[in-house]
């Protein structure tokens, strides 16, 4: 499968993400959210305590269209709630 629009075929390591976001914190007070290329409960877990929150696009896009129509809303439930609980302390 190739690469699309939102999504990467790698990422940069979790440390790099948490020292940007630790910069970024020293200039603001607001919410910080990570995204791009966030596609899986590992991801999230991994950004835990980092940022704020996470942006998830183009992984939420593929559960959608690789379900069966009938079972598209269940699979996306299914499908946040397990990032949901990957983002829990």
């Amino acid at each position: 499968m190739s690469p699309r629009w939102g999504q990467r075929v790698s990422c940069v390591s979790t440390s790099t993400v948490a020292e940007f976001v630790g910069r970024v914190r020293r200039h603001t007070a607001l919410p910080i959210v990570v995204g791009f290329g966030i596609s899986s409960p590992e991801h999230v877990a991994a950004l835990r305590g980092t940022a704020d929150g996470v942006a998830v696009g183009s992984a939420a896009i593929d559960v959608v269209t690789s379900a069966r129509p009938e079972r598209r809303a269940a699979e996306l439930r299914e499908f946040v709630a397990s990032l949901a609980v990957a983002g829990r302390p």
